[in-house]
């Protein structure tokens, strides 16, 4: 007989000083590299006030994977679990600045 472990996945938020921000473990469904903009998982965002599905990833930020590898815009796929790591700017845009792939 085989044991079959239940996961729970959890979704973390942290605001930070000057408006920074950070969510763990969610999930991406769209990366628009043209647009340099990312969708994630609406239902989940939805939980946290104030924070919308779409962020627009700025030139200069850091993508890389669990183990540092760095990675373009284009190594993030519909499906990967992510750490994103953004700011709010005064026009109510979410820029990241920061994105680590967990899986």
């Amino acid at each position: 007989m085989r044991k079959v472990h239940n996961r729970i996945e959890n979704l973390v938020f942290f605001k930070g000083v000057n408006h920074s921000y950070r969510i763990i473990n969610i999930k991406i469904v769209k990366v628009d590299i043209a647009a340099r903009e990312i969708r994630v998982d609406a239902a989940a965002v939805q939980k946290i006030q104030g924070i919308r599905a779409e962020f627009l990833v700025e030139p200069e930020a850091i993508i890389a994977t669990k183990n540092n590898n760095i990675l373009s815009l284009s190594g993030i796929k519909p499906g990967n679990r992510v750490i994103i790591d953004f700011i709010k700017s005064d026009q109510g845009q979410q820029l990241a600045k920061g994105i680590t792939i967990l899986k």
